[in-house]
This record gives C-alpha cells, sequence and structure tokens, in this order.
C-alpha cells in the first residue's frame, strides 16, 4: 500500500507543477488587466460625466455603464479563475505532503 501512495504522490508532481505554471499566468493576466481596466474606467468615467453634461443622452449613458460594467465582471471572472488554480494548487501540495 506504501507503494501505491507513493507512485500516486510521484504522479501528482507534474500536475502540481503544471497548476503552478497556470497559477503564475492566471496572476500576471489578472494584474495587467486590472490596471488596463483601471485606465479604461477613468476614461469611460470621464466620457460619462461629459456626456451626461453635455448630451444629457440617456443611451449613450447606459452604454458607457454597460462598458464599465463589462470590465469590471471580466476582472471578477480572471480573479475567480486565479482563486480556483490557487485552491487547486494547494490541495494538489497538500495531497503530495499527505
Amino acid at each position: 500500500m506504501f507503494i501505491v501512495k507513493l507512485i500516486g504522490k510521484i504522479l501528482l508532481i507534474p500536475v502540481w507543477i503544471i497548476v503552478a505554471v497556470m497559477t503564475v499566468v492566471a496572476s500576471v493576466m489578472v494584474t495587467v488587466f486590472g490596471f488596463a481596466r483601471v485606465i479604461s474606467s477613468i476614461v469611460l468615467t470621464m466620457l460619462l460625466i461629459g456626456t451626461l453634461i453635455c448630451y444629457h443622452d440617456v443611451i449613450q449613458i447606459i452604454f458607457l455603464l454597460a462598458l464599465i460594467l463589462t470590465g469590471f465582471l471580466m476582472l471578477f471572472a480572471g480573479v475567480t479563475i486565479e482563486m480556483i488554480l490557487e485552491t487547486t494548487r494547494r490541495k494538489i501540495g497538500n495531497m503530495i505532503l499527505a
């Protein structure tokens, strides 16, 4: 039984490495997208205020709000994926060490 567990742990090491690399890639992508979202949100908010003051056009305001919300939801999805990968990496690491 000990040998079977040892073989299982050895087979989990490459899986852990792959998940760790995917976690790092997801983290970098979320960081870059978060920075881009902040810049785009600032620009879109300025456009929203300008549209509100100058044009009073509700359709354009709703469109700009939808763009801001879409950027937030995309960032939320990225962070969710990053946390799922991090949790998976921890669980696989615990299985290897157990």
